[in-house]
């Protein structure tokens, strides 16, 4: 065998085994509710400054405890879809967030003039996955990133470092409404974050708000439950005094 086509095997098995630990799956159970009769405008989004508590971030750890700690978002927003600025591309930190956010974002509330270093955005909702089979998601940032669909991560991308990334296969078993969540921090000089589904920016018509009154939170569905075991109760009260 050859010296080239020794490589050219050598980089087959390797792609062939990182695709193949770069596969999820999504159970039927893990997702939030059927796919609402209407069509989504977006993800809520919620920028976070933290400036004012690290002059520096070097992991999504770090900036996530400063954002527990300080939970008040500088500026909400609308994302119609999970890209910022644009889809495949990262921009000056420099900018304010009213210019970066406008590009996919709308609804934009809060303080606008702040700028980008030192912060955190993340985007929370639903995505309506329309069959079972398998979709491709990319995740590119700068700097760290995740992105969780039905509550598994499907992409780790932390630490500090350049507008790249990767991608990952997910196979879901039913289509259904799935919760969705990703986030990235900022530490400094260029930022951006993008998330494409099947090499493509995710259409706002399939994604919805944290809000979303079709997908109801377990604790409305423990409280609807307990509703309905009281009037059982009830019920039979009565039908025993009678």
């Amino acid at each position: 065998m050859s010296v080239m086509r020794a490589l050219l095997l050598a980089a087959s098995l390797f792609l062939a085994s990182w695709a193949s630990a770069n596969a999820l799956t999504i159970l039927s159970s893990q997702a939030s509710g059927s796919i609402p009769g209407y069509s989504g405008t977006g993800l809520s989004g919620s920028f976070f400054s933290l400036q004012s508590y690290a002059s520096s971030l070097g992991s999504l750890a770090q900036a996530d405890a400063l954002v527990a700690a300080n939970p008040i978002p500088t500026a909400t927003f609308t994302a119609t879809t999970p890209c910022l600025q644009t889809c495949g591309s990262s921009v000056s930190d420099g900018m304010s967030v009213l210019a970066y956010l406008s590009s996919t974002g709308t609804n934009i509330t809060g303080n606008t003039s702040a700028t980008l270093n030192v912060s955190e955005t993340q985007f929370s909702g639903y995505i309506a996955i329309a069959s079972a089979g398998t979709v491709t998601f990319s995740l590119l940032s700068d700097d760290g990133s995740i992105m969780k669909i039905g509550g598994t991560t499907i992409f780790n991308h932390d630490g500090v470092h350049g507008f790249n990334g990767g991608s990952t296969s997910v196979t879901f078993q039913s289509a259904g409404l799935y919760s969705f969540y990703a986030e990235y921090f900022e530490n400094g000089g260029g930022t951006g974050v993008t998330v494409y589904m099947n090499n493509s920016a995710i259409p706002t018509s399939i994604l919805y708000g944290a809000s979303s009154s079709s997908a109801p939170e377990p604790a409305s569905l423990a409280l609807f439950g307990i509703g309905l075991a009281g009037i059982g109760i009830a019920r039979r009260r009565r039908m025993a005094v009678v």
